[in-house]
């Protein structure tokens, strides 16, 4: 293929046939066994399928004398630059990649060497192989072009040492075919998308007409692969998707309940708090005039960009859909998640009561285990208030507060984040039940003592014996701890279980310029079997701020360097959506922050969708949490409902690295008293 950057990339002939080189082996399976190259020709047009001529025997294996240390396990794939200028002495130069130990540092790993030929039959090793090299994890598929006179090799590397992409694509450059420098900047590809966050890689680059093309394999996290495309000049995106992933075969499956929703909004503007539950609202629920809509839904679609009155839009927001029972329900419990209902929801399963949740920011989950038919449909309903005059949550709008027209922290009416169908084993982790953190001093330069806390229940009717397993991996999934205990739990009963893990390496740090994250698998097994599985992401960095032992230093520390905060106030709103935001809206609201220089992101000033701090956690902005009290009203009823969701919010928030500041208030003074008792819980 013609090498040429800007070219036309057109396949040439040579001695009129075509040419190519391919692995392959003797056993099934996508690269399995011993590997070799081999060659293959043709006479006939290359854009038309049709069978090539293959040599008899390979030209490349691991097996031959003049192999070196770094192939003698196996050979990958390979790619031929014809080279006119014939730079090495011939024109025909090889690129390939091939898995060997080096027998220095025992290091096992995919480096890239090249082979010279000037006939494309018979291939010569070059002795000073390999001539990329990065002593662990893979680099490979290496793909040379020429740019004036500079040759510029685009390939892929995975699993590399220090590196927190599991597979990425980045390129080196050289003048003399051998002696490499590697572009040490961001890598071109790496994960970040649905669709490649598990792998981004394997480069097919292209220049074509002032537009720079990036074909590569994306996977994803459900194992789907396909081909992606990434451009130099913004050219729309692609309507193509992967389709729905299979439900997953875990033992815990949780799924999304997106669509099929129906919703009716019964506007008002007075609380209507005191019907909440009531059987004689839902008989007088309307048969008709109710509106499809997909979740997440907001019926306030930021009401206060009006300036009226009151800043939100107030009323009962109902939703109905229908909800088959799950088969083999034995020994299982059928749980709803809610992430998000604004402000008052009261969740109803076949007419009966199943649950009430106050508070719009923060998460429940419901067992409607018992609520369900055998068999067959059921019928869920969801009712959601935002009454006017709320005097027991913490920021109202402002023709509830003596604030006319005030809109600052709109808060939203309906099921406005989503909602998961989730089916688990009756002994299994609650939710959000799993804490895990370092104390002060405990992560050192030779391993790391990890403090973990698992709370687990049962539904049984019978004592469980049982086993739990925490298991810390690595961004490459390679496990660093592991702590097992044995544990009884009786019906009914619910236990927090402590245990410690211990790394017997210093781990990697999590920080604004890499924020890598670890795993923590917790299992719980019974008779060796997992009956419950629940991961958890976690990142080891310290925080000191301001600095102790009474030197002035005012400055902020992450992992004992200095950092400057430069942070962004963000609400989560948008004109037409109000907080009804998908997964991509979020990250595409990180991204943006982060793209115009900022390396922190606080709350504004509520608890916004957890998909905010994952995305901050893996993005890697410091994090301002926000629970505000903007308004303080001094009665039993709110002080007691700001704790119970003061609570909510840091359970389902305390593993976060990102986060480095909690906040009780905006524009407001608690009672101190009261403030002391919010920060020491």
């Amino acid at each position: 293929i013609d090498p040429t950057w800007g070219g036309g990339y057109g396949i040439k002939a040579y001695k009129n046939r075509y040419w190519m080189t391919y692995i392959g082996g003797d056993t099934k399976g996508y690269e399995q066994g011993v590997l070799k190259i081999g060659l293959a020709s043709t006479d006939q047009a290359v854009g038309q399928a049709h069978t090539w001529k293959t040599t008899s025997k390979p030209i490349l294996t691991p097996m031959d004398k003049d192999r070196g240390w770094w192939e003698n396990l196996t050979l990958y794939k390979s790619s031929v630059l014809w080279d006119s200028t014939q730079t090495l002495g011939k024109p025909f130069v090889m690129f390939y990649n091939a898995g060997g130990v080096n027998p220095t540092t025992k290091v096992k790993g995919e480096r890239v060497g090249i082979a010279l030929s000037d006939n494309m039959k018979r291939w010569t090793r070059y002795p000073g192989n390999p001539i990329l090299n990065h002593e662990g994890g893979i680099t490979g598929d290496a793909v040379v072009q020429r740019m004036g006179d500079l040759w510029v090799m685009f390939y892929f590397s995975a699993f590399r040492p220090g590196v927190i992409h599991n597979a990425f694509n980045t390129f080196c450059c050289s003048y003399d075919l051998i002696n490499w420098t590697d572009w040490t900047g961001e890598p071109l590809i790496f994960p970040s998308e649905p669709y490649d966050n598990q792998f981004a890689h394997k480069s097919s680059v292209i220049y074509h007409e002032g537009v720079v093309y990036h074909f590569y394999c994306a996977v994803n996290k459900d194992d789907q692969r396909g081909i992606a495309l990434a451009t130099s000049t913004s050219m729309g995106r692609s309507t193509l998707r992967f389709p729905q992933p299979d439900t997953p075969t875990s033992v815990r499956v949780d799924s999304l309940l997106t669509n099929g929703w129906q919703s009716w909004l019964e506007r008002d503007t007075v609380s209507s708090q005191t019907a909440i539950g009531q059987a004689e609202a839902i008989e007088a629920l309307p048969k008709a005039g109710w509106q499809s809509v997909r979740l997440p839904h907001n019926w306030d679609t930021y009401h206060g960009a009006r300036r009226l009155r009151h800043g939100n839009l107030h009323g009962t927001a109902w939703y109905k859909r229908s909800l088959d029972t799950p088969a083999n329900l034995s020994g299982k419990r059928c749980l709803l998640y809610f992430e998000g209902v604004g402000s008052y929801a009261t969740v109803f399963v076949n007419g009966r009561q199943v649950g009430h949740h106050r508070g719009g920011r923060t998460t429940f989950t419901l067992d409607i285990t018992d609520a369900l038919r055998p068999s067959g449909s059921n019928a869920l309903l969801v009712k959601a208030e935002h009454p006017a005059f709320i005097t027991d949550l913490p920021w109202v709008c402002g023709g509830c507060s003596g604030e006319s027209g005030f809109s600052e922290g709109s808060q939203p009416l309906g099921i406005h984040r989503p909602v998961h169908l989730i089916l688990a084993d009756e002994a299994r982790v609650l939710p959000f039940g799993v804490h895990l953190w370092n104390e002060a001093g405990s992560i050192k330069t030779d391993g790391a003592s990890t403090q973990v806390r698992t709370t687990v229940h049962s539904d049984s009717k019978a004592p469980r014996q049982l086993e739990l397993v925490s298991r810390l991996v690595d961004a490459f999934n390679v496990q660093r701890a592991r702590a097992v205990d044995t544990f009884t739990l009786q019906p009914g009963q619910t236990r927090t279980l402590p245990q410690v893990l211990e790394l017997k390496t210093a781990p990697e740090r999590w920080s604004t310029d890499k924020p890598y994250l670890y795993t923590l698998i917790t299992l719980i097994k019974e008779n060796g079997k997992v009956i419950d599985e629940v991961k958890t992401p976690y990142g080891f960095r310290t925080v000191r701020w301001p600095n102790p032992n009474g030197t002035g230093d005012g400055r902020f520390y992450l992992n004992e360097q200095p950092l400057f905060i430069n942070g962004i106030c963000e609400y989560e709103h948008q004109l037409g959506n109000s907080h009804a935001f998908t997964a991509e809206q979020i990250a595409s609201r990180i991204d943006q922050c982060k793209a115009a220089g900022f390396n922190a992101f606080r709350e504004a000033h509520q608890p916004h969708n957890l998909r905010y701090t994952q995305a901050l956690d893996k993005d890697g902005l410091l994090q301002w949490s926000q629970l505000s009290a903007h308004i303080w009203y001094d009665t039993p009823a709110f002080r007691e409902q700001f704790l119970a969701s003061l609570e909510e919010w840091i359970v389902e928030r305390r593993n976060s690295p990102s986060i480095v500041m909690w906040g009780l208030q905006n524009e407001s003074s608690l009672p101190a008293a009261f403030a002391a008792t919010c920060t020491e819980l």
